[in-house]
């Protein structure tokens, strides 16, 4: 494991390592699609963007509203369309909110 265990269940440890395991099976031709479901806090972001090598993914960082957009933004970039920012509430239809289905 990349990164020592601070406590009993390292959430944002964990979710690295399994991100960088499924990219090193991960096809070249290939894009991993990664829905950041209610980023809030953005620990997983966190933990997840730096394990993500340029051009091999496509992030989608949401929350219930808009409002911490702002804010990330610039810790997490995006402008070259690695990194989207969408509302989601997960309460109601993600597809009536613009979301891809599964494909």
């Amino acid at each position: 494991m990349r990164y020592p265990l601070r406590n009993r269940w390292d959430g944002s440890a964990w979710l690295a390592d399994s991100i960088a395991a499924l990219l090193a099976g991960l096809p070249e031709d290939r894009k991993l699609r990664i829905p950041d479901v209610g980023a809030g806090t953005s620990a997983a972001t966190t933990a997840v963007l730096p394990e993500l090598p340029e051009g091999s993914y496509e992030y989608t960082y949401t929350d219930i509203s808009a409002g911490s957009f702002s804010e990330v933004e610039p810790r997490f970039g995006g402008s070259d369309g690695s990194v989207k920012y969408r509302v989601l509430d997960i309460e109601k239809d993600t597809a009536l909110q613009g979301f891809d289905l599964h494909r």
